[in-house]
């Protein structure tokens, strides 16, 4: 049997510590990013309004160094209130996703990061010696 595979509809040790790490991280994402914002309005009343006011409280969040959340990170918290509307209208009955309506927040990919070339690190790192030594 190969690794990964299933047999007899058993999971591999590494499979299933895969599943509860990301079970883990979504449900830690979704009690301190979601849960707080939305804990106090039953699921069927939640509005595209809501939506956008607690979409503009995170994108409006800086850190004590006065930096904002990641687009990534954004898009990645608002897939997760969207997957959870997306499980109440299939499997529930809500009537229509709210997320939908008041639109997705963030960037799918991450900006280009640009890293130093060796002759450039060298280049500046000679050039920091100078500057210390002198």
């Amino acid at each position: 049997m190969r690794w990964g595979c299933q047999r007899n509809n058993q999971r591999s040790p590494k499979t299933l510590l895969f599943v509860f790490r990301r079970f883990a991280a979504k449900k830690w994402l979704i009690d301190l990013k979601v849960t707080p914002f939305f804990k106090k309005i039953p699921l069927n009343e939640i509005k595209p309004t809501h939506v956008r006011q607690w979409q503009n409280s995170l994108t409006s969040y800086r850190d004590e160094n006065g930096k904002p959340y990641a687009q990534t990170y954004l898009k990645c918290i608002n897939n997760q209130l969207t997957a959870i509307f997306n499980y109440a209208v299939k499997y529930y009955g809500l009537k229509e996703n709210p997320c939908h309506k008041a639109g997705s927040m963030g960037k799918k990919k991450a900006d280009e990061m640009l890293f130093w070339t060796k002759e450039e690190y060298k280049k500046f790192s000679f050039e920091m010696m100078e500057i210390f030594l002198l």
